[in-house]
């Protein structure tokens, strides 16, 4: 189960750190950040290594 967790954390991440920063999904983006912290909270409780998602790096979209 842990290691499912780790890989539908690390999935997610990297989707969020790749996909640009869009206002409008911000909402949406949030959310999916909080998951991943609450993910890798019970995946560090379980001694797993994890990383920090890179939150506070937003893209702005121009244009």
């Amino acid at each position: 189960m842990a290691a499912a967790m780790h890989t539908l954390m690390t999935a997610a991440e990297e989707f969020v750190n790749g996909v640009p920063y869009v206002q409008e999904l911000d909402k949406e983006r949030n959310a999916l950040l909080d998951a991943i912290t609450q993910a890798q909270t019970l995946l560090s409780a379980g001694d797993v290594a994890v990383t920090r998602p890179a939150k506070g790096r937003k893209k702005r979209q121009t244009g």
